[in-house]
């Protein structure tokens, strides 16, 4: 009997995934209702599209003071605050508790924002960064870009493992067989949500100097699995080493170096849009025992 335990976790993400309701708001949201339609079909995930004005209803129905002790707690436990003012964290904050109102109301557990289509629309009331990484501390899915391939890669690899997800923008060093992995968006439970968190700075979004985000520390000396749905029938997977935390202005502002297999090999086949998601330890052969079972194919880039 002790051969199925490892199938367990993959019962139990199974049903997970059945149970899950995913909240979409974009600018666009006509090229996503397809994917997030396709994604319905092949696992059962509810997805609902809200719109800005939504976002915007729940920020100011999150209570202003709650956010600004909120804002404080948050502060006093960073490294150090760079460059926000105190009311861009607690306008960071406050967004927090209003999404996570929304999430009760709707009975979601995840979210995912077309963050830079609203920021130049001038409709997020404000930046979501910590929002999310709270959200992913907790075990709950937040997630840039109205990306819904990266939730639905989170949501898989985080239910069964534990692990919340870093989405990153590779940027690939081929002399050094390295991949740099950036984002404004990070976690600071990577290791595990029951586990302790990594040390974090509170800096301004790299991009458009304003707001507020976290510049997390990841660990390194660790084994990371880094992958990503290119459709809801194929899963791209890689694994790869933390050799160390980049701390630099050329790039999002949590950033990891990596070392790989062959850099040019996996850039030259590079395939499935820019975003992968790292979660940490090596969770290759349960994402492949779970593709047999729920029906898609996994595919190593390496």
């Amino acid at each position: 009997y002790g051969d199925l335990d490892p199938y367990m976790p993959v019962f139990r993400t199974i049903r997970h995934l059945k149970r899950s309701k995913v909240l979409v708001v974009a600018m666009g949201p006509r090229g996503r209702e397809t994917s997030a339609r396709s994604f319905s079909e092949q696992f059962g995930t509810a997805m609902r599209f809200l719109t800005y004005d939504d976002l915007k209803a729940a920020f100011e129905s999150a209570d202003a003071r709650q956010a600004q002790q909120a804002a404080e707690d948050f502060t006093r436990g960073a490294l150090r605050v760079v460059e926000p003012k105190p009311k861009e964290v607690q306008d960071a904050l406050r967004f927090y508790l209003g999404v996570a109102g929304l999430l009760r109301k709707e009975k979601a557990n995840a979210i995912t924002v077309d963050c830079f289509g609203g920021l130049l629309a001038g409709r997020m009331p404000a930046y979501p960064c910590i929002a999310w990484s709270k959200l992913n501390d907790a075990g709950m899915y937040g997630v840039c870009e109205g990306d819904i391939y990266s939730t639905m890669t989170q949501m898989l690899v985080t239910s069964h493992s534990g692990m919340p997800g870093f989405v990153s923008d590779p940027v690939f060093d081929l002399s050094r067989d390295e991949v740099i992995h950036a984002h404004c968006v990070a976690a600071t439970k990577m290791k595990g949500i029951d586990g302790p968190a990594s040390p974090y700075i509170i800096r301004n979004h790299l991009e458009t100097n304003e707001g507020a985000v976290l510049q997390v520390l990841m660990p390194v000396g660790e084994t990371v699995t880094v992958g990503v749905f290119s459709d809801p029938a194929k899963f791209l997977v890689s694994t790869a080493e933390v050799t160390g935390v980049v701390d630099s202005d050329r790039g999002c502002r949590s950033q990891i170096r990596t070392r790989v297999g062959d850099a040019k090999k996996m850039l030259a086949g590079y395939s499935g849009g820019l975003h992968r998601v790292i979660f940490y330890g090596d969770h290759v052969p349960a994402i492949e025992r779970m593709g047999r079972l729920m029906g898609f194919q996994t595919v190593r880039e390496m």
